[in-house]
């Protein structure tokens, strides 16, 4: 068999044939594993995009059997066998999120900093006939990145980007 837990045992062997018997004492001793604790070495930072999906994987070294992460901005989940943490982020920000890694010899942790952008925002405006001027829209009350496109009739286009 395989031994399960360490340790010294003492065992007496005895055997018997038609001449008589005989005895030996064996001793055992099992030498305890000595398993290191997880390192993590992925990334310590990462970044996406709110509506897009993001994967992040976590990689550690002394083969650990579970994951975790605490932190997590919305939207998104880890796979606590796998390491594998993802979705579609939901808000914008930075989020500090703790790794974790686990095996029989204990734990390993790192930080993870998850840059979380705001989603781009299209607005259009058709002015609809020949001529017509087109001054301008609203985008929204809510904060970063827009794109503005304007149709113009003759298949001409302005678009403009920017920050609000």
């Amino acid at each position: 068999g395989t031994p399960t837990t360490a340790g010294t045992s003492t065992v007496t062997l005895t055997a018997t044939n038609s001449g008589g018997s005989g005895t030996k004492t064996l001793t055992i001793t099992i030498a305890a594993v000595s398993v290191s604790a997880p390192v993590i070495s992925s990334a310590g930072t990462t970044s996406g995009t709110v509506g897009q999906a993001l994967s992040y994987t976590i990689t550690a070294s002394n083969s650990p059997t579970s994951f975790n992460a605490t932190g997590l901005p919305g939207g998104l989940s880890i796979n606590t066998a796998t390491g594998v943490i993802s979705g579609t982020p939901t808000t914008a920000g930075t989020s500090t999120v703790t790794l974790t890694a686990t095996n029989s010899g204990g734990s390993g942790t790192k930080t993870l900093t998850m840059t979380i952008a705001a989603a781009t925002t299209a607005a259009v405006i058709d002015h609809g006939a020949t001529g017509a001027t087109a001054t301008g829209c609203g985008i929204g009350s809510g904060l970063g990145l827009f794109l503005l496109v304007l149709r113009l009739t003759l298949g001409l286009r302005c678009i403009g980007t920017g920050q609000r």
